[in-house]
């Protein structure tokens, strides 16, 4: 894997980046497609070439997850995805956790509306066999792969294969996740994964995906767009769904998003995902040393199995820490009343040991 990063990501010759989860760095790379896309489109709109931008990029992102391009629907963010699949629920009732980032439970309560009931569990972080014995009998259940603000991981696998005995649609939050580790939405089996691109996938905001595996392409939204059609250039109102996973789709995405994603996508690709996400583990290590030898109280599972490339952690004081850092321009966030640390492959562990020299200067 690269080194030194710096070239292609700018911001880490003046700042300590360490906030990815949050969002993540714009590559050169992205940029000089989007400058390239708002050049056609200052000198002549080619609505063609949007629409080829838009495929290469369901292309791409279908790659880097094991999917099929006709499995891949997208969204203008992770939200409309979720709702996406939601609104297949025709009756029934839809399992959420309090883990996961309020989206989904926040979609859920508004189904219920529509005569849908919604079960928030607050459990932690659960296992997939006593998480089964509640999501039993649902009409659809979400997990987030790794929890948005503590950073543990679930066995994604392993609630997939409890959902698939239960015969409950299992629909994957994969925000924090996807661009981190290797993910096969074949191999793990799972229903529905969605993401969007403005954290680990380095592209703009406004545009995510939602995988929908073949089997649900059946079912019928109760809310779609007329990008959601099979041919959606016939411009007919009334008009087929596509037969795919397109007709979870509602208006047009953002072209300038699909143009970076390409190239970060192809930075990913180029690194592999497997030399991501030992890059990123080694870092993550490298912080929870330093926290035990500060006796810092850590909020993330300290199993390499159980973590993915957040880190959470208390520190005396929070507000003089976040200080410190803001004076020192270290990029990280706060969640769970503590420090939330979330390095990527453009970072070193020269970044990770700058964070603990600030915070003990603090």
């Amino acid at each position: 894997m690269t080194s030194d990063w710096s070239s292609e990501f700018p911001g880490l010759q003046t700042s300590t980046y360490l906030n990815s989860c949050a969002h993540g760095l714009l590559p050169r790379r992205a940029r000089r497609a989007i400058e390239a896309h708002l050049d056609r489109w200052e000198g002549a709109p080619d609505w063609g070439e949007w629409t080829a931008s838009v495929d290469a990029a369901r292309k791409a992102f279908a790659r880097l997850i094991g999917a099929r391009e006709d499995e891949i629907a997208v969204q203008a963010n992770a939200t409309s995805g979720i709702a996406a699949v939601m609104n297949t629920v025709p009756r029934g009732r839809i399992v959420t956790l309090d883990v996961d980032f309020p989206t989904s439970g926040f979609v859920a309560q508004r189904q219920e509306a529509r005569g849908v009931r919604h079960e928030h569990l607050r459990d932690g972080v659960p296992r997939a066999d006593t998480w089964a014995t509640k999501a039993k009998g649902a009409a659809l259940a979400c997990i987030p792969a790794v929890a948005s603000f503590s950073g543990a991981r679930l066995d994604v696998a392993g609630f997939a294969s409890r959902a698939k005995e239960m015969d409950v649609p299992l629909l994957v939050d994969g925000f924090q996740a996807v661009g981190t580790y290797p993910i096969d939405v074949r191999r793990l089996d799972v229903d529905f994964l969605v993401t969007g691109v403005y954290k680990w996938l380095m592209a703009p905001a406004g545009l995510a995906f939602l995988y929908v595996r073949r089997d649900h392409h059946a079912r019928l939204p109760t809310t779609s767009g007329w990008y959601a059609a099979a041919d959606a250039y016939a411009f007919d109102p009334l008009g087929e769904l596509a037969p795919d996973a397109r007709r979870y789709q509602y208006g047009g995405p953002s072209v300038v998003a699909c143009a970076a994603l390409v190239e970060s996508l192809a930075i990913l690709e180029e690194q592999g995902l497997a030399a991501v996400e030992a890059h990123n583990r080694a870092l993550i290590d490298r912080i929870i040393e330093h926290c035990h030898t500060r006796k810092l109280e850590m909020l993330t599972p300290e199993a390499p199995e159980e973590r993915a490339s957040i880190v959470t952690f208390r520190v005396p004081d929070l507000a003089r820490a976040l200080a410190a850092c803001e004076r020192g321009r270290v990029a990280v966030n706060t969640r769970l009343g503590g420090l939330r640390v979330s390095p990527h492959f453009y970072n070193t562990a020269a970044d990770v040991d700058r964070l603990f020299a600030v915070l003990d200067a603090a």
